[in-house]
């Protein structure tokens, strides 16, 4: 049976035939590729999502401290303005000449001159 076609129109029927197959192959393979490129977009959405989501919480988590840290600093500011004020008052104080009862009688005996 084979015997009776032509040489030809045989050579024909393969190529045919293996341009079928690489055409199949060649599609097959696009089909791969594009599966693996969505694939690898999801991927790459996913972690960006991940990423952002994550310097976004970093960044309040930032603000948060920063702002803790603000008010303690104030807190510290307010607290050091009102040791000053009061150790001023203190020194103020202490500058002052002394009145002890033992020195006041002393001045006044020594003002009567009866001593």
């Amino acid at each position: 049976m084979l015997a009776s076609i032509p040489p030809e129109i045989l050579q024909f029927g393969v190529a045919g035939l293996l341009f079928i197959v690489w055409v199949w192959t060649f599609k097959m393979n696009t089909k791969v590729s594009e599966d693996n490129n969505k694939s690898i977009r999801a991927l790459a959405e996913q972690t960006t999502t991940a990423y952002q989501t994550a310097i976004s919480d970093s960044q309040a988590t930032n603000k948060q401290l920063l702002t803790q840290l603000r008010d303690s600093h104030n807190e510290d500011l307010e607290l050091k303005t009102h040791l000053i004020r009061v150790l001023t008052r203190m020194e103020e104080k202490l500058n002052q000449p002394m009145r002890c009862p033992y020195n006041v009688q002393d001045r006044r005996a020594s003002d009567d001159g009866t001593n």
